[in-house]
């Protein structure tokens, strides 16, 4: 284990040299990347020291030549780096310096096992500047960063992860420097902020006492939901849970490296996360982002899942983190070994290092700090290595804020999250294959206009989960949020209804969709269904597709748009996963890109993964017109399909009902009905009543009806009353047995 992350990290260093800058000024120091006093381009620099310094501190080359060489390099960062803070005398490459921010102590904190090893090379006055940055910025804190939080994330007070870093600087100063004349303010403000990370709104009753004060006495409010799901960015975001995890696990082991006792505070509901975290990671080590992720992929968030998983071994004892640690590495090795000079991303993302020097130099050094912490670990602290390779436990869990459902049963993972990053998004895929996930507009459609975004002040959403099912019924409203012309309004455009039910035969999805146009407005490109398959590096850059009428392995990048007729109703990829077609077209196509397709939410030319979609129908321009139908469609999805996949047949209904007869992969018969329409409806044939907006699946098998979500209209809004700007918290949960 300790050769793998010396081998990436040598490499690494190595590879690295062409990012580097001498300071104009002072041609001794260097930074990596961009050197300006913008946060990214400041922690992207403070990445490299750490990998430079661990590697130069490393036995196997500390006492040789290339040892001193990584040694010289990470100092000469370490010292830009402190003389271009605001405490300093120099100006970084854009005429500023760094410091007094909300996440300007991030870097530092990310480096200091670094510092650590650095600290017999230092010179006194390499020692003073540290003193100096430390304290300047605690004191800063202490004056003009308040704690806050929020659960809701559009409200901008949602800092479960700032809260923790910026309470770490403050407490590991209180521990390093007693003398300081704020050292009693610096941990008293510390354990506020470390309490309000890994927070809910129910710690306002909590009375367990943390330095002489109980929970409910520090408390400013709720980070996360009661069920631990995370609302960071405005969507259910997996990868930042992650990442508050990571930085409290660098904070437990500074202190175990100077000698010194963490915190109790440290450990406020780090066991709790952990336990709901495990089940949103693949067993390879990849992160199962059930809401989607509106960046680069399998970069920042899955970087800082390595520290994670040796804090989970180490700390909570948990032998599961362990093989997600040597999944991850592979994963790393794998992307490594496709690279000219053995750079990390240089190939997946090309697009992001010919576009921005800014971003790609920070995804670079994401990884590359991450296997520093690991190595500086694991060589000094007898984090366990030995584990049995398992499959994740079962899990039945459900979110009622983002209406998050998922199901791991046996080798399948199903879900659907309605509070998705770009849309929500369902999921059916073999856990055992973590290369088949994607998640943008995965399985709900896709409809491409300047900028879209679901309008959230008119949303219909009703959920029922059970151990072994779930059922959702949605009704999103989208609009165009980038219009091109001037004054040109930002209207609702689409009125999108899904209804998604996971079917208790372990393995089935079925999904249903009926859009229609609100405005008469220009679509760039419309796919209905739009599962998305990735094709990139992880499975080798190719895919095999089945059907009754098609056959073929598809490779990756075919440099050219085309759409393939497949002339089946079924497809199977790779023999892991299956979709059946129930109506919307006669056959399945897959749509094929010249390039990468999914995108930086933030910046749409930054792509990182190619995948193939699978579509009922996939349209280019066209100018659709009011109440115009754009998606009428139902699937049913299984994975591990075991040469039996589910299969799904439309039954012959009324009016806006929508009702599939699917035979699982069980062998039992199931009955999926939805009410697409604004009046309640009767499925005459199976004395089924359904009220709008409702979704019911049941047995056929004449043994019991499974729940509805069904809403009790005599005591719920049937569209969800809204707070400006974040949602409203009274939505229940009801069903009909």
């Amino acid at each position: 284990m300790l050769q793998t992350y010396r081998t990436l990290l040598a490499t690494w260093c190595q590879a690295a040299r062409p990012y580097f800058r001498e300071c104009a000024s002072h041609p001794e120091w260097i930074h990596y990347g961009p050197g300006e006093s913008a946060h990214w381009s400041v922690q992207s620099s403070m990445n490299a020291l750490a990998a430079y310094a661990i590697a130069g501190t490393d036995p196997q080359w500390k006492d040789t030549p290339q040892g001193e060489q990584w040694r010289q390099t990470a100092l000469a960062l370490f010292r830009y780096a402190m003389h271009t803070h605001l405490t300093g005398d120099t100006l970084c490459t854009d005429g500023k310096q760094w410091g007094h921010h909300w996440i300007s102590n991030l870097g530092v904190e990310r480096m200091v096992h670094a510092i650590n090893e650095l600290r017999p090379y230092f010179t006194d006055d390499d020692l003073a500047r540290w003193r100096t940055m430390t304290l300047d910025e605690c004191d800063w804190r202490l004056d003009n960063y308040p704690v806050v939080a929020s659960i809701d994330g559009s409200t901008g007070k949602n800092k479960p992860e700032s809260n923790i870093w910026n309470g770490g600087i403050l407490l590991r100063a209180a521990a390093d420097y007693p003398d300081a004349p704020n050292a009693a303010r610096y941990r008293d403000f510390g354990t506020k902020f470390l309490l309000n990370g890994l927070s809910r709104e129910s710690d306002a009753n909590n009375q367990e006492i943390f330095e002489g004060k109980p929970v409910s006495a520090w408390h400013v409010g709720g980070q996360f939901t009661e069920n631990w799901s995370l609302d960071h960015h405005w969507y259910m975001n997996v990868g930042y849970s992650i990442i508050c995890l990571s930085n409290l696990a660098m904070l437990h082991y500074q202190f175990q490296q100077r000698g010194q006792t963490p915190p109790a505070c440290l450990q406020f509901h780090v066991a709790d996360l952990w336990n709901t975290l495990r089940n949103f990671i693949f067993p390879d080590g990849r992160l199962l982002r059930l809401g989607g992720d509106s960046r680069n992929r399998y970069t920042y968030c899955q970087a800082f899942a390595l520290p994670v998983f040796l804090f989970a071994a180490d700390v909570l004892h948990d032998p599961l983190a362990l093989q997600f640690e040597q999944g991850y590495l592979a994963l790393l090795q794998k992307e490594a070994a496709q690279n000219p000079g053995q750079l990390f991303y240089a190939k997946r993302l090309e697009n992001v290092r010919h576009t921005s020097w800014y971003y790609y130099t920070r995804l670079e050094s994401d990884p590359a700090l991450a296997l520093s912490c690991a190595l500086a670990w694991r060589r000094q602290f007898p984090i366990p290595t030995d584990f049995t390779p398992k499959a994740n436990p079962p899990c039945s869990w459900h979110d009622d804020y983002h209406r998050s459902a998922l199901l791991r049963t046996g080798n399948t993972i199903r879900s659907y999250t309605y509070s998705g990053e770009q849309s929500p998004v369902a999921l059916c895929l073999p856990a055992d294959d973590s290369s088949l996930a994607e998640w943008q507009h995965n399985l709900v459609g896709f409809f491409e206009m300047a900028k879209t975004d679901k309008v959230r002040k008119t949303e219909l959403v009703t959920l029922h989960a059970e151990t072994d099912s779930f059922t959702v019924s949605a009704l999103i409203h989208w609009q165009e949020t980038a219009p091109s012309g001037e004054g040109e309004g930002k209207y609702e455009t689409i009125a999108d209804r899904q209804a998604v039910a996971a079917l208790p035969d372990g393995k089935s999805l079925v999904v249903l969709q009926y859009a229609d146009m609100l405005k008469e407005q220009t679509l760039f490109r419309t796919r209905t269904v739009n599962l998305m398959i990735p094709n990139d590096v992880f499975n080798g850059h190719q895919r095999t597709f089945a059907g009754e009428h098609f056959q073929a392995v598809l490779p990756s990048y075919p440099g050219k748009d085309e759409l393939l007729d497949t002339h089946s109703r079924t497809l199977v990829i790779d023999g892991k996963l299956a979709i059946s077609l129930a109506y919307g077209a006669d056959s399945l196509k897959i749509q094929r890109f010249a390039a990468q397709q999914v995108q930086n939410y933030h910046a749409r030319c930054l792509t990182s993964l190619y995948v193939d979609a699978i579509c009922a129908t996939s349209l280019d321009w066209q100018r659709c017109r009011l109440g115009e139908v754009v998606a009428d469609t139902g699937v049913v999805l299984t994975a591990c399909p075991d040469g039996h996949p589910a299969t799904a047949e439309r039954l012959e209904v009324p009016g806006m009902l929508r009702a599939v007869k699917v035979q699982g992969a069980d062998g039992k018969e199931y009955l999926f009905a939805a009410n697409f329409g604004t009046e309640t409806a009767t499925l005459d044939a199976f004395e089924i009543t359904l009220a709008p907006s409702e979704a019911k699946l049941l047995s056929l098998e004449g043994i019991a009806k499974l729940p509805s979500n069904r809403q009790n209209a005599a005591s719920e809004e049937a569209i969800v009353p809204r707070r400006e700007g974040g949602r409203d918290e009274s939505l229940a949960f009801t069903s009909i047995n």
